[in-house]
């Protein structure tokens, strides 16, 4: 993406995306490092609860209620699963109240994430219009 507001491309945004599911998840430190994100979420000028509330809400519109909440599990955004500090350990929890096996979760997000990103790049087209 260039810095005259041209929508980013699908690919670099699901890239960062991936990035931050793992290990702790959406942290400020983490966030604070990516490049495409912050212009998706608000700006940088925008405080970190505010970026995380608006990724929030981009993930609960996601139709599919597993792979919304095998996003906010994998970003480390749902209740019980934020104090976790790795992806691994989110999944292994997860795995056993969904019911389902790791692959499965890990698809879920994949998933999730194409779909996310998508959201996020036509909200940003919207603001932008």
């Amino acid at each position: 993406m260039q810095a005259n507001k041209m929508t980013p491309d699908l690919d670099s945004v699901v890239d960062e995306l991936k990035f931050l599911r793992k290990y702790e998840g959406f942290t400020q430190a983490r966030y604070s490092d990516q490049l495409i994100l912050p212009s998706l979420l608000g700006g940088k000028h925008q405080s970190f609860r505010f970026s995380r509330m608006h990724l929030i809400e981009a993930i609960r519109t996601i139709h599919d209620p597993r792979i919304r909440d095998a996003l906010l599990v994998a970003f480390g955004l749902m209740k019980n699963y934020a104090y976790l500090s790795t992806i691994q350990d989110r999944r292994d929890i997860y795995s056993k109240r969904a019911g389902r096996k790791y692959d499965t979760l890990r698809k879920w997000e994949d998933i999730g994430i194409e779909q996310l990103a998508a959201v996020l790049i036509r909200s940003r087209e919207c603001d932008v219009l």
